[in-house]
């Protein structure tokens, strides 16, 4: 049965076929969709980017139209509507398509398959935004859209229009936010609408220099706030601004506080203000004055100073209270409200001579014009030990009395020194108090009004909800006819600074009022808004609270931070200058930067009609292909382009313009993909697709000899890279590219390369290179170059010369030799170590067989001998290192413990010296086979025949590696090479350099050659120009072992191989010695890097130890001694002669056997003590490097058992502030009697008085003498040692003991400074400050040079990857 047939009868009841459907998905690509926009809307279904509807197939592009502006509340007329349709993959402009059903314009209408529509903006302006009805919450997007369609079909629906966010109807722009800069911009709109502050920066001039223009923050200040009234940007950026300050891109990623930066700039700007009229603005403006007093209840007498503020912070919560402050006169009733001094806190009064009960507080004296009040919403919460945030409600008035708290001299003053405050009251209160329930102010919590939604997290405010704009106007209405209270400090709320966000972090926005219309706007970063009193009512704060540490620390909110009034004082109060009124100089400026915005935008219109793309060629003077950007009108022709790519690759006078054309090219595959021969009478934007900011494709200037032809290059065809091998030469030319076809046959292939180079095809051989570097001959002349295995972009490797090489089979022949070792040879970068530390190590390694040819066996003090033959020491290897402990040994040589650190290479040294004629399509490049004269240079046409096309290029490449370019080579070749497999050529003097093969072979080298072949190995030392350290560059067969590499790293180190040890050095610049000599290189990727390190090579069954020298009592406790290989099964007994012996042999110092101990070294602590007889097998296979202490002992052994427990204690003697050196007891039991027993033995203490503390902390455990008494938990008794409290049940640990009935010394503060001085110089120099995970970058403007980063980068505290907080925007 075919579909759509049906042989049983239908019944009447059965409806009739449904309307087709056309399930729509649009998404809003206008810029009215910002990111920090994308808020919930109602009726929107919470996301305003992406909407789904379902729709009849007989809706007409006007009905959709209708639908789609309606749901995102956009005038029809303001956005573009584009169908992506994929059956032909046009897109429509539905827009356009006013009576044409959605199935005439191709739309899916099966009910299941999905069209996609995207909302664009019309003539480049944002869409106007609408307030129409709005569709019912309950019920779904797609049947409300498909309701409105049928509703409005045959009627208009009425709307009316909501002002879009642009100047022209908002009448001001936004900030950009760089990147956490929220705060920054909402102080810098706060004042910028601040009149008095905008008008008094307009009249100051700047007189410097155009650099000094760029580091003045009051004349980049003032740029801004012009941008900020006159550009017609829809955002300024503020990057000059900070510049100013002296910031890098790093600040931008800083959140600070936007109080702070208040301060910080004020002081800024006071200091570049200096000597000119401006130079009190700050102190005019902002400045107030309080009275800091002590008054006697006694006498009356009181003592007072004065000091200025510039803002006024405000307690939210008083401390340890759980009630919040109800309003911003309560706190400021509580800031003024004295505090008692009585008990033993009684002020000593001059007047009555002694001590009475007093009152310490604060008197305003003065407020100033601006006021700024800071609510702080931030504290520190000890019961959770984190920062929180407090989010409770605290209400402030739109119109602020505070007259009553500035009192005359002459009036009488009450009993009670705390001033009262009558509320004016506001809009905002009387507006409230309609809505609210009548309970206390500071216990009120609004059940239905603003508030209600408050405490959910990160919530959004609603701009568009609330009251209208007629609520709005008549209560600026009801404010302006408020009678003005009596008394000069009336003052009228204008700016609400808003954090919304966790103590953790958060966004900062501004709601600001402007002076000349009385409404309010919210200035979001980019984004600028009408508001209303709602939403201002709901900066309050409050909701319900959510116990734990989640609303400590995480818990959201959005609540006011800071407030700023004004004066109300009509003689004084100003408006802001229109641009009429500005002064003489900043007309002028602004007449250069419209100058200036005006080029921008034309430079603009001129980059959106430019195509930008990637730009390749093959410059016959450089070695590697060259890149650059084309930059071309999308009306310029093929021919302009084409001159333009000739001139920016630097090709004039090297190059005829006509012997160069672009074909499309693509990079990755380096693939020539077709010519454009066929589209030359397009213009580049035809041909390329249009402007667009990325291509599917790059461009490839080509070149041609004078005598030669372009080819065309068709669509599918294959782009193959052609090597010509010289056998006579030992070497494989540049890579020559020829464009074929995947039809063609290989003899036709064979032809068209012949022909293209000039070469006979006749006794041509050719070798593909497939994949995994797969050598195939190609000798089926009539197949396909497809069917052997030809894509997109290949290499091949011909050879028509030799015909008795031809006669050998393939795999043994000299052609496939070369090639092959091509194929497989690696570059690697090796780091040497120096040669003065080579030659010193070849000297201990001289005197230590000489010495251990007569050591036969090692005394001790007590007369006690071990014997030990030479042949054990021999086995037991050392390798010491030239940073041994300087107490031991008289040597002053440097430290070299360990490899230095990571070492760029010689930049002398390109990737053109990857191959003899480099290979510049590709990436990969080949091993040279370089050879030179005595100049440093050979001739290749002496050399080379004729036919070989890379002559010229092959002697560029061989001096730039032969000659220095900035940097001395350590050793240059001086002598040619032989061809691989002859030695004979070879002399002794370039067997040392080592710039052809490797010299001659001992009987053991040649003996291991036998049983592997020996592989491809150059190499050119060069001397890093950063660090003058020795550095090879090398060129090798990646199937080489490790073993075989390091005979042929032998003459480089200038050691043997044994001595050394070689490490490889991944990306993050970790190394891992390479220990197994049977591995190969298959595994490296160019330029991998490997680190050659002095010291004995590991053997089977040995390990490496690490042996540090502790010294408790010395000012680094801990020091690098000496590397030490021990083979398993070895004891400490055996180990501990061997080090003694090596300690006698270097330094000429005995140390008996019986007064030196090993210990295991845990994180720079010392750990259990090693018996004699114990063998270190367990350990010693877990590490790759074992780290132990030598510890030089005072008297004999006293750890004779495993269960003894070691301690080091401290005396604390509080009557002088000092400690006693660091002293070692042994416990045979571990309880706290054997310890306090051990302590009085040792101190002569009684054990009843002692008490005792665990030091915590990396030893030594340093500890401060000034809190050691308070802050450090003493125990005078404890049920057990090794468990709570005192936990000492490990080796090593760190005991403090004192008298208890030792009298603390009291110190002076003289004798304290001293003390805290002293201990600063004391402290390890190991020990590193741990950085806090919530430490955040101080906030700082630089008057000067900013500083340096090198600072910063070179110090040992690196920050917390939480360090930076978290930012909401």
């Amino acid at each position: 049965m075919t579909p759509g047939e049906n042989t049983q009868p239908v019944s009447d009841e059965v409806p009739a076929s449904p309307e087709p459907q056309a399930i729509c998905i649009i998404r809003d690509m206008t810029t009215a969709m910002a990111p920090s926009s994308k808020v919930p809307v109602p009726g929107t279904g919470g996301n305003r980017a992406k909407v789904t509807l379902t729709l009849p197939a007989t809706t007409t592009a006007a009905e959709l139209m209708e639908a789609v502006g309606r749901h995102f509340q956009y005038a029809l007329d303001s956005f573009e509507l584009l169908f992506q349709r994929l059956a032909d993959g046009d897109c429509v402009p539905v827009h356009t398509c006013d009576d044409k059903t959605l199935q005439e314009l191709g739309f899916h209408t099966d009910g299941t398959s999905r069209n996609v529509l995207v909302m664009s903006d019309r003539n480049r302006e944002p869409p106007k935004r609408l307030v129409g009805p709005e569709p019912d919450e309950c019920s779904s997007t797609s049947s409300a859209a498909a309701d409105w369609v049928r509703n409005t079909r045959g009627g208009a629906g009425e709307s009316k229009y909501y002002p879009a966010d642009t100047r022209e109807t908002m009448g001001y722009v936004g900030l950009v936010n760089q990147a956490m800069t929220c705060y920054l911009n909402s102080l810098l709109q706060t004042l910028y609408m601040t009149p008095e502050f905008r008008n008094a920066l307009y009249r100051w001039e700047f007189d410097g220099t155009e650099q000094d223009a760029a580091k003045s923050i009051p004349f980049q200040l003032q740029k801004l706030f012009l941008l900020l009234q006159t550009s017609s940007k829809p955002a300024i950026g503020t990057t000059d601004l900070t510049t100013s300050f002296g910031w890098d891109s790093s600040e931008a990623w800083q959140q600070h506080d936007v109080q702070e930066l208040c301060r910080v700039m004020f002081d800024a700007l006071e200091h570049k203000f200096k000597h000119t009229d401006q130079a009190k603005l700050i102190c005019q403006l902002y400045e107030g004055k309080l009275k800091d007093y002590v008054k006697c209840l006694q006498c009356g007498y009181e003592s007072a100073r004065e000091d200025t503020f510039l803002d006024i912070p405000l307690v939210v919560r008083p401390f340890g209270s759980s009630q919040a402050y109800g309003s911003v006169e309560e706190a400021l009733r509580a800031f003024v409200t004295p505090e008692t001094l009585d008990g033993c806190n009684q002020y000593s009064c001059e007047r009555c001579s002694r001590k009475c009960d007093a009152h310490k507080g604060l008197k305003f004296v003065r407020f100033p014009y601006l006021l700024t009040l800071q609510l702080k919403r931030f504290d520190f919460d000890p019961a959770t030990m984190h920062r929180i945030k407090l989010n409770d409600k605290v209400t402030f008035p739109e119109i602020l009395d505070l007259n009553q708290f500035v009192r005359s001299e002459s009036e009488a003053e009450s009993p009670s020194d705390d001033a009262d405050t009558t509320d004016s009251g506001s809009a905002l209160d009387e507006e409230a108090a309609v809505t609210s329930t009548s309970s206390g102010p500071s216990s009120s919590r609004q059940t239905n009004g603003p508030c209600e939604d408050i405490g959910s997290d990160d919530e959004g405010i609603d701009v568009g909800s609330g009251s209208g704009s007629n609520a709005d106007a008549a209560a600026n209405a009801r404010n302006l006819k408020r009678p003005i209270n009596t008394g000069p400090y009336v003052y009228e709320l204008f700016s609400i600074m808003v954090h919304s966000g966790s103590a953790n972090g958060g966004h900062y926005y501004a709601y600001i009022k402007s002076f000349t219309e009385g409404q309010w706007y919210c200035f979001n970063d980019a984004q600028v808004s009408r508001v209303t009193y709602d939403e201002i009512r709901k900066t309050y704060g409050g909701g319900q609270s959510r116990g734990g540490y989640y609303i400590s620390s995480y818990a959201s909110s959005t609540n006011a931070y800071m407030l700023m009034y004004r004066r109300v004082d009509k003689e004084q109060n100003a408006e802001p200058m229109t641009p009429d009124q500005f002064p003489e100089h900043v007309k002028v400026l602004l007449e250069s930067m419209q100058e200036a915005e005006e080029r921008e935008r034309q430079q603009k219109e001129l980059d959106r009609s430019m195509c930008k793309i990637k730009l390749f060629c093959l410059h016959p003077l450089k070695p590697t292909m060259q890149e650059m950007r084309l930059k071309v009108h999308k009306d310029a022709s093929l021919a302009e382009a084409t001159e333009t790519a000739h001139q920016i690759m630097g090709l004039e006078g090297v190059v005829p313009l006509e012997c160069c054309r672009l074909v499309m090219y693509d990079d990755c595959a380096e693939s020539l993909e077709c010519s454009l021969e066929e589209v030359a009478h397009q213009t580049m934007g035809q041909i390329l697709g249009g402007v667009k900011s990325t291509y599917p494709f790059d461009l490839l200037l080509e070149i041609r000899k004078p005598h030669e032809t372009f080819q065309p290059y068709k669509i599918g065809g294959t782009t193959v890279k052609v090597h010509v091998v010289n056998l006579e030469a030992n070497e494989i030319g540049r890579p020559i590219v020829v464009r074929g076809l995947k039809t063609q046959t290989v003899d036709e292939f064979k032809a068209q390369v012949a022909q293209q180079l000039g070469l006979p095809s006749s006794n041509m051989r050719m070798v593909l290179e497939n994949y995994h570097n797969s050598l195939e001959l190609l000798t089926a002349s009539g197949r396909m170059l497809k069917s052997e295995g030809f894509g997109k972009s290949n290499t091949v490797y011909i050879e028509f010369l030799n015909e008795e090489d031809a006669s050998r089979p393939f795999r043994q022949s000299r052609f496939f030799e070369i090639i092959d070792r091509q194929v497989n040879t690696v570059v690697i970068n090796v780091q040497l170590p120096p040669e003065e530390k080579v030659l010193l190590e070849k000297q201990h390694m001289s005197s230590s067989s000489e010495c251990d040819q007569r050591y036969s066996n090692v005394e001790d003090e007590g007369g006690t001998g071990a014997a030990k033959s030479t042949q054990q020491t021999q086995t037991s290897n050392t390798a010491l290192s030239d940073g041994y402990d300087s107490d031991l040994c008289d040597s002053s040589s440097s430290g070299c413990h360990g490899a230095g650190g990571d070492h760029s290479e010689d930049s002398s040294l390109t990737d053109s010296e990857r191959t003899l004629v480099g290979d510049d399509i590709s990436p990969r490049n080949n091993s040279p086979d370089l050879a030179a004269d005595d100049n440093g240079c050979c001739s290749g046409d002496e050399r080379l025949p004729k036919f070989v096309p890379s002559v010229e290029m092959t002697d560029q490449i061989k001096r730039s590696m032969l000659e220095p370019s900035g940097s001395t080579s350590a050793a240059a070749p001086t002598t040619a090479a032989a061809p691989i497999g002859d030695g004979a050529g070879v002399s002794e003097e370039a067997s040392a350099f080592a710039c052809g093969d490797t010299a001659q072979q001992s009987q053991v080298e040649a003996a291991a050659a036998k049983e592997e072949p020996r592989r491809y190995f150059r190499a050119w030392p060069y001397t890093d120009r950063e660090d003058n350290g020795r550095g090879l560059r090398v060129y090798v067969d990646k199937r080489i072992t490790f073993g075989a590499l390091k005979k042929e790293l032998e003459t480089y180190v200038g050691i043997d191989s044994s001595q050394f040890k070689v490490f490889r050095v991944y990306s993050n610049n970790q190394e891992f010695e390479c220990t197994k000599l049977s591995d190969n290189l298959a595994s490296y990727a160019e330029d991998t890097k490997l680190v050659i390190k002095l010291g004995r090579a590991l053997k089977s069954g040995e390990h490496r130890m690490e042996v540090y020298l502790l010294s408790p009592n010395a000012p680094e406790p801990s020091k690098f001694l000496l590397d030490w290989i021990f083979t398993q099964g070895t004891t400490v007994l055996q180990i501990k002669q061997e080090i003694l012996h090596k300690i006698r042999e270097r330094c000429g110092r005995d140390i008996p056997l019986n007064r030196c101990r090993l210990r295991k070294k845990i994180s720079g602590n010392p750990g259990s003590v090693y018996l004699d007889s114990d063998r270190i097998d367990s350990d010693a296979s877990m590490f790759l490097s074992h780290k132990v202490f030598l510890e030089v002992l005072q008297g004999p052994e006293k750890v004779v058992s495993a269960n003894s427990l070691v301690l080091f204690v401290r005396r604390w003697r509080p009557s002088t502030f000092t400690f006693d050196p660091l002293e070692e007891v042994v416990l045979n039991e571990r309880t706290v009697g054997a310890l306090k027993d051990a302590l009085s033995e040792l101190s002569g203490l009684d054990p009843s008085v002692i008490e005792i503390a665990k030091c915590p902390g990396q030893f030594p455990c340093p500890v401060s003498s000034l809190t050691v008494h308070t802050e450090v938990e003493w125990h005078c008794s404890a049920p057990s040692l090794i468990s709570w409290p005192l936990y000492i049940g490990e080796d090593g640990l760190v005991v403090l003991y004192r008298d208890r009935t030792e009298a603390l010394k009291e110190l002076t503060e003289e004798e304290k400074q001293e003390i805290s001085s002293r201990e600063n110089v004391r402290a390890p120099k190991g020990v590193k400050a741990v950085p806090s995970p919530r430490k955040e970058r101080a906030l700082k403007i630089y008057m000067g040079s900013p500083p340096n980063d090198s600072s910063a980068l070179s110090s040992d505290i690196k920050p917390s990857l939480h360090s930076v907080p978290i930012d909401l925007d």
